[in-house]
């Protein structure tokens, strides 16, 4: 009975010996496959993290830029037909003010974005095998920026300094007021140096707590979907 089974049982045996160099050999495959995604995904990762890095660098010299080129057309209006003894030119004043309040504007919406990609590249840096772990569970933000809170101080005191020259006064309408076109925009151009005070305040704020991803509440997404 035993004899008549011993070709069943060495056919049972061939088969399972043949499945498993099938197993053996997907197996190898399988990790063959896992390695080179692996390999990849890293690579794929650096490049993303070198275009982070150039977009970061480029943000940053727009940024200086464009501040630097507003600002100096806005100090070069305000000294436009400057004379110190005579009564300030309302008008100049304003677009002066106008002028350097844009450039605030563009100033942190720039260091926001350098800010951004600082962000996205410190994060995928720390999930490659060579990761620095100096960087530790520290992030960007533009609070640690120090020219952003120069830029905020020197509109603060721009503020000051426009409101001074104006003669800004506390209510621009008169008991005498007119309502006549040049009128209202000495009125207007009375209140750009309070608006710019308010950008400077506004600016110190935006700079301090507003989270660097919105939508996130604050959080960073993770690297993978950066």
């Amino acid at each position: 009975m035993n004899r008549e089974n011993e070709p069943g049982r060495q056919e049972v045996s061939e088969a399972i010996a043949e499945f498993k160099r099938a197993h053996d050999q997907l197996a190898r495959r399988l990790a063959a496959l896992e390695t080179s995604g692996s390999a990849e995904q890293i690579e794929n990762r650096r490049v993303r993290l070198q275009d982070n890095g150039e977009w970061a660098r480029h943000y940053s010299a727009v940024r200086m830029t464009v501040t630097t080129f507003l600002v100096s057309l806005s100090l070069g209006i305000l000294s436009f037909k400057w004379e110190p003894s005579a009564p300030a030119n309302v008008e100049f004043i304003a677009l002066s003010g106008v002028i350097w309040m844009v450039a605030v504007l563009l100033f942190l919406v720039f260091t926001r974005l350098t800010y951004q990609e600082m962000e996205r590249a410190r994060l995928k840096r720390k999930e490659l095998p060579d990761g620095s772990a100096a960087d530790g569970n520290g992030s960007f933000h533009p609070r640690q920026d120090v020219a952003s809170w120069i830029v905020v101080i020197l509109t603060l005191l721009y503020g000051m300094v426009l409101a001074y020259l104006a003669a800004v006064p506390l209510w621009p309408f008169s008991p005498d007021f007119e309502f006549s076109s040049q009128a209202l925009l000495r009125a207007a151009g009375n209140a750009v140096p309070g608006c710019t005070i308010l950008v400077a305040l506004a600016s110190a704020v935006v700079t301090c707590w507003t989270p660097l991803f919105p939508g996130k509440k604050g959080s960073p997404r993770k690297a993978g979907a950066l």
